[in-house]
């Protein structure tokens, strides 16, 4: 007997990416920098989904941001 396995479902863009919008909690150390290269999003696009500018960033802070699930760097 086989076994399938059912993949997560995400809305789809009309340029066919996955893109799904999450939100990220602050940690102490966090940088836009990091972020944007865990999430593999750039900078300015954090930028301007938070309206950051050049406001400080404090832990706690929640996120929002759009990335496509199906480029992402895994941690490990």
């Amino acid at each position: 007997a086989s076994s399938t396995t059912t993949q997560p479902t995400a809305r789809v863009s009309m340029t066919g990416e996955t893109i799904r919008t999450i939100s990220y909690k602050l940690r102490h150390g966090d940088s836009l920098y990091r972020i944007a290269q865990r999430f593999n999003v750039a900078i300015n696009d954090l930028k301007r989904w938070n309206t950051i500018g050049n406001k400080i960033l404090r832990p706690g802070t929640v996120l929002k941001l759009h990335v496509d699930i199906t480029d992402q760097v895994t941690e490990g």
